[in-house]
């Protein structure tokens, strides 16, 4: 059985989830239906980043579970959850969503001269394990009050059902990170594939960026290994920010991670590189860092976190569908962003 999911928006902003099977190894497909149509009082809403991983494992082998992200708009403010649904019996009917947490992206940009990057600020990422553990990472500013993103992890040990408190799990709390994906080995350690800003200097006219493999068995302590760069940002595509792409691929043959990432070229005619590299003999070594707790914050903090997660969300909806500011948030740019 083969499964697709994804999302569809209407001309108000609505989305819901779609689900289509192929039971012939992709030839042919069942017709596509709606597996959640997300609602919420006096707004639009809708999902996005839907993806799908299955169980392999004991009673529960089969089950499907999907991850979304779920942004609510209501007026000119709009928030996003993570959340994730499950199947029993392959995908024809679905369990009631379960949310793992707030999403609260504020996205990434250079601190000198102020350029974005079109990051994965709203598209979450999930792995399965082979004791049917979850894990789910996407970007989130709660461990900096706001300053920047970081690489928030939640794992589930009951198939989806519960999850943890997120933590943050990448290796420089000070340097902006973004994008991750996460897979998980046969032999059950955990790889989280991400970049961040570590190396970035004051200077204006370039943005280094690096790519960056953690590896855990418990997700609390984490291993570092460079993966790529320092690499220019600055020579990336513009679309709407700086792209690499929303998201990165992270898979493993044997005891090998295999990232599928984009990097800048040495040359500005060579804007972008996709690489796939053997990343061989990782296993759980000497503590680099270990996962950081929410800061938390006051109810002043925690409203300027509201709105400018809200702003992100704006901006980051913007790129991918022109005119969904005034649509769905009535404002054509949310004040304090740059197009």
């Amino acid at each position: 059985m083969v499964y697709a999911v994804w999302d569809r928006l209407d001309r108000a902003g609505n989305g819901p989830a779609l689900l289509a099977r192929s039971t012939d190894g992709g030839i042919s497909w069942e017709t596509a239906r709606v597996i959640y149509n997300p609602t919420v009082a006096g707004g639009v809403s809708q999902t996005i980043g839907n993806r799908v991983v299955v169980l392999g494992a004991g009673a529960q082998r089969g089950v499907l579970v999907n991850l979304f992200t779920q942004i609510d708009s209501v007026g000119t403010q709009s928030s996003a959850r993570v959340g994730v649904m499950r199947s029993a019996d392959r995908g024809l009917t679905w369990d009631a969503p379960v949310f793992i947490a707030s999403q609260q992206s504020v996205g990434t940009r250079d601190a000198a001269s102020g350029q974005t990057v079109r990051d994965g600020g709203i598209i979450a990422s999930i792995a399965a394990g082979p004791d049917n553990g979850l894990w789910v990472v996407w970007q989130d500013s709660r461990f900096s009050a706001g300053a920047r993103d970081a690489i928030a992890l939640s794992r589930s040990a009951d198939g989806g059902r519960t999850w943890s408190t997120p933590v943050a799990i990448n290796a420089v709390a000070g340097a902006a990170a973004f994008t991750p994906a996460v897979h998980v080995r046969a032999d059950g350690l955990v790889g989280v594939l991400h970049y961040d800003l570590r190396n970035n200097t004051a200077d204006v006219n370039t943005l280094p960026a690096n790519a960056w493999l953690l590896s855990s068995r418990d997700g609390i302590v984490w291993n570092e290994v460079a993966v790529a760069g320092p690499f220019d940002m600055m020579r990336a595509p513009q679309a709407g920010g700086l792209f690499l792409g929303d998201y990165q691929g992270l898979v493993s043959v044997g005891t090998s991670f295999i990232p599928v990432l984009v990097t800048t070229g040495a040359q500005a005619s060579d804007p972008t590189q996709v690489t796939a590299p053997l990343l061989s003999g990782i296993t759980q070594q000497l503590s680099l860092s270990r996962a950081r707790p929410s800061l938390g914050g006051d109810a002043t903090t925690r409203a300027a976190l509201s709105a400018s997660g809200s702003d992100a969300i704006g901006q980051a909806m913007e790129r991918r569908v022109p005119g969904w500011r005034q649509r769905v948030q009535g404002s054509a740019r949310p004040p304090g962003l740059a197009p």
